[in-house]
């Protein structure tokens, strides 16, 4: 199906799934599944997770990839507005998301903790492991 169709109909399409790839092995591993209309990935800086957005479900997934957590996932925020995409730069993930007609939340992790905020929504949180 088309990602219109999907969006449009609320199905809860949820056929979604997140992959590594090892290029040494060629090996392909499913990290996650059941996804609902994945929109973005954004590895965290020291490469110990993996945020996935879930358009349809708004909501993040955080997949563990290093540390005692490896090969788990958890619930990283569940959203009001619908999360249009992930990105990350140098310094910090950048996380955008729909909030009623206005958008953007910003996160930066530092020194274990990510803190969130926008300045559309008046919104501002703090996550924890």
């Amino acid at each position: 199906r088309d990602f219109q169709t999907v969006v449009s109909s609320g199905s809860g399409d949820n056929s979604g799934s997140l992959l590594r790839y090892d290029p040494s092995t060629n090996q392909t591993t499913v990290l996650l599944s059941n996804l609902t209309v994945p929109a973005g990935v954004a590895v965290s800086i020291n490469g110990s997770f993996v945020l996935v957005s879930e358009y349809l479900a708004n909501r993040i997934q955080r997949v563990w990839l290093k540390g005692p957590r490896a090969n788990s996932s958890e619930l990283f925020m569940q959203l009001a507005g619908r999360p249009d995409n992930i990105k990350r730069n140098s310094k910090r993930p950048i996380l955008d998301f729909e909030y009623g007609a206005e958008a953007a939340i910003e996160v930066q992790e530092y020194n274990g903790t990510l803190y969130g905020g926008s300045i559309l929504a008046s919104y501002a949180t703090i996550f924890t492991p």
